[in-house]
């Protein structure tokens, strides 16, 4: 099956992964091992069809200079987080960034 890069849609370049959600905030919410239905197996005669995944092993295929490019992005949105969690106020600025981030986590794109 041909893989694709989750944010230039191009075959990967010196692939590497991109968690789907980031190995921080899966750790900051519980435990990385724990599972997750996502989908099914098609023509599975089971009657537990679903397909499960670990959190910490939902990732999609990326290259590395795409991902690169998009890991500040992760770390700044990882200090406003942990601010927003402690109740600290954000600018309209941080909030943008967030905003960002929140769409590169939905789509794979900021």
């Amino acid at each position: 099956m041909t893989q694709y890069c989750a944010f230039c849609g191009a075959p990967p370049t010196d692939k590497n992964k991109e968690h789907v959600i980031p190995k921080w905030l899966i750790k900051l919410t519980g435990d990385p091992k724990r599972k997750v239905r996502l989908g099914f197996r098609f023509g599975s005669k089971s009657s537990d069809n679903f397909r499960e995944f670990s959190f910490d092993q939902f990732t999609f295929p990326a290259c590395e200079k795409c991902n690169l490019e998009h890991s500040k992005l992760e770390e700044n949105a990882k200090d406003l987080m942990l601010r927003v969690l402690a109740a600290d106020p954000l600018v309209p600025s941080e909030i943008s960034v967030l905003l960002d981030w929140f769409d590169k986590v939905r789509v794979n794109r900021p």
